[in-house]
């Protein structure tokens, strides 16, 4: 099983990464001369390790691989801002523990001795059981880690693994932290139904989504600490029981009014106000389907349908709840996929004024993207057509301004704001999507330094508005790793009141929790940011609380 916290926060790197990129490649950009970064890559104890892949993530990614002496060398970089992964087998990855390196690089500039050390990975294993303690086959444990991606914190997970003939699991590669470990039965059927008339089956007792220890929701769960280099055995999962239902759905076309020739279902099951994917299936040629095992609980069921013949896709999706008993006449209408104008504008600017570059990418806020979903798009002064076809389902929008002068003043769909709020989008669209910028947009830049007054690589720094609500949309957080002289930047902001501070050993998914900000609120240093004006700072680590 994958959470929606992974898929989001894994999405929102890709997509940030691409943005970026995209950026810095503008239209007509002089070549420059291209640059290397080497270094050594060692364990705990200073000695070299071999065959580590080394990743230099930018502008143009290089993977390159550490020899015999555990040296890298990765060539042929653009000047820019890079962020450097690195990862092997039976270690902690850098890249999940907030070491993971930025670099900002000069035309021709050779950065040597970017070195890592990389610790032993840890590991939790353990046993998977029913509440009889006979051992479970197939059972999905997952690692959670918290994160927040989206209208409320969730629950990421770090390391997944499936349970042995055995019944025994091994969580491998986890970075020091504290985790929540949750257990998920075999992912519920979805069936065509061939036999018209045919009733829902009865009910009987089925195993449900657990945490540890015996709990049915996240927030009684009992977390557990892992160490540098730690290693547990003895840790046992039994799962909770219930009794299970079934439920029977009609997919129609809302404009044949006939079956879909080919659907792709969702299935997914909230849990601690989260979205988690319980079930997937493709069907060919089903007007019915059948759901089993279903415990109650509220659920949401999401259908993408292709037509072959037309290469026509519709889109659906239902809520509904299982108390004690079957369903039997839930009918899913899949709509056409709808078109999303997008209209740039600048606020108090002639006709004449050039619109600066935009990239604008969406994400679903409850479920998993279905595959070739359109999610990204970008725009110039002389383009802007908009999404061509887009689900009518809730999303995320996220927006990145290449030209420094400008930030995002509004983003409006028929008259309501939607900058910090899901953006809703109905079938039969037709109003655009109005994204107005603004210029005057201010710059936070600065260095982050030790006691010692010395630079500090590779923490974590997050600008949060004075006024952050308890619950915050993506992008209201900003957070950035400094680079190789501690340096860092945020620029196209918004002018009014900030706080920031600058973390150590974390990642930018557990700074960008509005939880975690309140309870370093404190500690978080406030700043104004006039029109036009660039901040410069010194700032020491906050130690996490």
């Amino acid at each position: 099983m994958k959470l929606m916290g992974h898929l989001r926060h894994k999405a929102a790197i890709c997509l940030s990464v691409a943005a970026a990129a995209w950026m810095l490649a503008g239209p007509g950009q002089m070549p420059s001369s291209r640059g290397t970064v080497s270094g050594r890559i060692t364990d705990r104890e200073g000695r070299p390790i071999p065959g580590v892949q080394v990743m230099v993530a930018g502008e143009r990614s290089v993977t390159v691989t550490t020899d015999p002496s555990g040296r890298y060398r990765a060539e042929g970089l653009e000047p820019g801002r890079y962020s450097i992964w690195v990862e092997k087998e039976g270690y902690a990855p850098l890249r999940e523990t907030g070491r993971a390196a930025a670099l900002r690089l000069r035309p021709g500039e050779h950065l040597e001795d970017v070195d890592f050390r990389l610790d032993r990975e840890a590991f939790l294993c353990g046993l998977v059981q029913d509440p009889e303690r006979r051992p479970l086959v197939g059972v999905r444990v997952s690692a959670l880690q918290r994160v927040f991606t989206g209208p409320t914190a969730s629950y990421s997970p770090l390391r997944t693994a499936l349970s042995n003939d055995q019944g025994r699991f091994c969580l491998r590669g986890l970075p020091p932290g504290l985790y929540y470990l949750v257990a998920v039965p075999t992912e519920r059927p979805i069936a065509s139904v061939t036999a018209p008339g045919q009733k829902p089956c009865p009910a009987h007792s089925v195993l449900r989504i657990t945490f540890y220890a015996k709990s049915d929701t996240i927030h009684t769960a009992v977390p557990i600490h892992v160490s540098a280099e730690e290693s547990r055995e003895d840790i046992l999962m039994e799962l909770l029981a219930d009794r299970g239902y079934c439920v029977r759905a009609t997919l129609v076309d809302s404009l044949t009014g006939a079956a879909p020739a080919q659907a792709t279902v969702q299935l997914h099951q909230q849990i601690s106000q989260q979205w988690h994917p319980v079930g997937f299936s493709k069907v060919q040629g089903a007007r019915e389907i059948h759901i089993s095992g279903l415990p109650p609980g509220e659920y949401r069921l999401a259908a993408r349908s292709r037509d072959p013949a037309t290469n026509r896709s519709a889109f659906g999706q239902l809520t509904f709840q299982i108390f004690n008993d079957n369903l039997g006449d839930l009918q899913l209408a899949l709509a056409p996929l709808v078109q999303l104008p997008v209209q740039i504008s600048l606020e108090d600017s002639g006709h004449e004024a050039v619109k600066p570059r935009v990239a604008v990418a969406i994400e679903p806020t409850w479920r998993v993207p279905f595959q070739d979903e359109e999610t990204w798009l970008r725009l110039s002064s002389d383009a802007g057509v908009g999404f061509a076809s887009l689900f009518p389902d809730e999303y995320w929008i996220r927006i990145w301004v290449a030209d420094r002068r400008y930030y995002v003043s509004r983003v409006r769909i028929a008259g309501e704001d939607v900058l910090y709020k899901p953006l809703v989008v109905p079938p039969a669209q037709t109003a655009p999507v109005e994204i107005t910028l603004a210029s005057g947009a201010g710059t936070v830049r600065g260095t982050v330094v030790d006691s010692g007054d010395k630079p500090v690589p590779g923490a974590v720094v997050a600008l949060a508005p004075a006024t952050l609500p308890e619950i915050s949309a993506p992008q209201q957080i900003r957070h950035e790793y400094t680079d190789q002289y501690g340096a860092f930047e945020f620029p196209n902001l918004r002018p009014g009141d900030y706080r920031v501070a600058a973390f150590l050993g974390m990642t930018r998914a557990q700074v960008d929790d509005a939880a975690f900000l309140r309870a370093h609120w404190s500690d978080l240093r406030k700043l104004q940011v006039d029109k036009d004006q660039v901040a410069d700072l010194k700032l020491k680590v906050t130690p996490p609380r």
